[in-house]
């Protein structure tokens, strides 16, 4: 699944998953964090990685062009 997000952007890398931003970082979530993956149509196609205790969350937007119609109530909405 990992590979399938954002193939130029984040990838394995033996154990370890890895995301290209333009710093340095390291999160390590040890044996008993987790890995929260967030899709969301708002960020494309930005990446955002952030830490809460001990778990990773990433935010990722499609990479795929939805319909405009495909949600017109979130539409009217916002």
């Amino acid at each position: 699944m990992i590979t399938a997000l954002q193939r130029d952007r984040i990838f394995w890398n033996n154990n370890k998953i890895v995301v290209t931003k333009p710093f340095n970082q390291e999160i390590d979530i040890g044996n008993s964090g987790v890995l929260l993956l967030i899709p969301s149509l708002f960020t494309w196609p930005h990446l955002f990685v952030s830490q809460s205790q001990n778990n990773a969350i990433i935010n990722y937007g499609f990479d795929k062009v939805i319909s405009q119609t495909a949600f017109p109530s979130l539409e009217r909405f916002f």
